[in-house]
């Protein structure tokens, strides 16, 4: 522990001068959790931007092991090891390559995939972007360690869309897989999901755009196939309010939103929605809002018109400016309930909430600042420093 204290201070050190990103504190991935130190610089040559980082982490920030590179069931501690390509992309505008860490993906209307992300891991995201026609693939793989060499799965989740523009209209078609669906990861081992696709047409209509979306889920054997329809409005208001509201129906146990944000997490508490429901008619409803440099945040609620299934969603992240000697302050927030209503309680049982505080304290690059994670009944604190807040 005093080799990794000594460790810390002298790459902290270095950083803080240096203006190297850097990242320490507690990260969750794959449903385990870790205390990270992560260097992570980037060099950008053209079209070409390059991120080699130095990660090591422990099981514990006190009695855990001390590993080298990313996180995971097979540690190492092999220093070579620690040295990662965190990033390698290449966009040429038209055709975009990149693999490093993972970013929210929204197919279509975001009925069936809206911000899906699996936190903390690395995969390959392809894109084909012509003027009529657009195609993107999401691999979920990375590199895990050079000796012994291992390229390994980072998810079990793979994703795909075909883009087609046709006048006034755009036309899109979605593919997921879940090569890991199983009854163990859904609530009362119900019926899982493995395959799921979309869809959507949309197009404009004045200052706003009109949309529609067909989808469907499946069971691994095709036994169960549920179907669900969402049909409604979205648009812009200037550069600083987006928004989105209208009606689904959903036939043979659809879960409308099914691979969102929460979908991971869900999975690895074994508390994913089954495809055992009934049919349904509901609303979808929400708003993002930016107000830069000063902050965004969004509001999104989907349920039943029968009162059925309400979920209540958002984030907030808010930039206070520095004044005089006061460096300023970052606030971040996030907030999902599967049963907003039930407990009479905005904090329940079902809740997943995050609050994030961070002071910059060198030039407003280096931050040092509080997490606190609700867990069940609870708030849960840890500490994090560094040059950025996402590992």
């Amino acid at each position: 522990m005093k080799k990794l204290l000594s460790l810390t201070l002298v790459v902290l050190t270095l950083v803080v001068f240096a203006g190297v990103p850097l990242f320490i504190g507690t990260v969750e991935k794959n449903g385990e959790k870790y205390f990270v130190y992560e260097i992570s610089p980037e060099f950008s040559f053209g079209p070409v931007k390059l991120g080699i980082g130095f990660t090591t982490y422990a099981t514990d920030v006190v009695y855990g092991t001390f590993y080298y590179g990313l996180p995971s069931t097979e540690p190492s501690t092999n220093i070579i090891n620690a040295f990662m390509i965190n990033t390698l992309e290449l966009n040429l505008n038209s055709f975009t390559f990149r693999y490093g860490k993972t970013k929210p993906i929204t197919f279509g209307l975001g009925f069936n995939v809206r911000n899906y992300l699996n936190p903390n891991t690395r995969a390959f995201d392809i894109s084909i972007n012509l003027e009529k026609f657009h195609t993107s693939v999401h691999i979920p793989y990375e590199l895990q360690s050079f000796v012994p060499f291992s390229f390994v799965e980072s998810d079990s989740v793979y994703m795909g869309e075909i883009g087609y523009k046709f006048g006034a209209y755009d036309l899109s078609i979605s593919g997921v897989v879940d090569f890991d669906s199983s009854t163990t990861y859904t609530i009362d081992n119900g019926t899982p999901v493995k395959y799921a696709g979309s869809v959507s047409l949309t197009i404009p209509l004045g200052i706003v755009r009109l949309g529609v979306e067909g989808a469907i889920q499946s069971s691994p054997d095709f036994s169960t196939i549920g179907k669900g329809i969402f049909a409604g409005f979205y648009g812009t208001l200037g550069s600083i309010f987006d928004y989105v509201a209208g009606a689904f129906y959903s036939l043979d146990g659809y879960i409308p939103r099914y691979f969102d944000r929460k979908y991971t997490s869900l999975k690895y508490e074994n508390q994913l929605p089954p495809l055992d429901g009934e049919s349904g008619l509901g609303y979808i409803a929400g708003f993002e809002i930016y107000l830069e440099p000063y902050g965004n945040g969004s509001l999104y609620m989907l349920g039943e018109f029968n009162g059925e299934m309400p979920v209540l969603e958002g984030n907030i992240n808010l930039f206070i400016p520095s004044i005089s000697t006061f460096n300023g302050l970052i606030l971040q927030a996030s907030y999902y309930d599967s049963t907003p209503f039930v407990e009479n309680r905005m904090f329940d049982s079902d809740t997943s909430a995050r609050i994030k505080i961070s002071y910059p304290l060198i030039s407003g690059s280096f931050i040092a600042g509080i997490q606190y994670d609700w867990e069940v009944d609870t708030w849960l604190k840890s500490v994090f420093v560094g040059t950025y807040g996402e590992f």
